[in-house]
C-alpha cells in the first residue's frame, strides 16, 4: 500500500519520492520519476530485526537516490562521449574547409596570374 506523505516526509525527502509499504514482508519501496527516468530503492526488514518505519524509509530513499544518480551518471557519460565525438567530427570538417579555402585561394591567384600574363601578351 502507498504510504501517506506527511509534512515531515515532504521536508525530508521532497515531493518527487513516493513510499510503499508491504506489511506482510515488512518491505518499504521508494520510487522516483524524473524526466522519464524511474528509480526504485527497497528496504526489507530482516526477520530477526525490529521493524522501524523511519529507518526503512531512509534506507529505501538512499538506495533509490543512489540508483537514480547511477542512471544520471550513465546518461552524462554518454552525452559527454557524444560531445567528444561531435567535436572530433567538427575539427575534421574544419580542416577540410580550411583545405578547400586554401585551394580556392590558390586557384584564384593562379587564374589571375594566367589572365594577367595573357593580357600582357596581347598588349591590352
Amino acid at each position: 500500500m502507498k504510504l501517506a506523505t506527511s509534512n515531515e516526509d515532504l521536508m525530508t525527502y521532497g515531493r518527487k519520492y513516493n513510499f510503499y509499504y508491504n506489511e506482510d514482508s515488512k518491505t518499504i519501496v521508494c520510487t522516483t520519476l524524473y524526466k522519464g527516468q524511474m528509480a526504485r530503492g527497497i528496504a526489507k526488514c530482516d526477520p530477526t530485526d525490529n521493524f522501524d518505519m523511519d529507518t526503512g524509509k531512509k534506507l529505501a530513499y538512499l538506495r533509490c537516490k543512489q540508483k537514480f544518480a547511477r542512471k544520471k551518471l550513465k546518461r552524462a557519460n554518454k552525452a559527454y562521449s557524444d560531445a567528444i565525438a561531435a567535436e572530433a567530427r567538427a575539427k575534421n570538417n574544419l580542416c577540410k574547409a580550411a583545405d578547400f579555402l586554401d585551394d580556392a585561394v590558390f586557384q584564384l591567384s593562379a587564374a589571375k596570374h594566367e589572365l594577367d600574363m595573357f593580357e600582357k601578351s596581347l598588349n591590352i
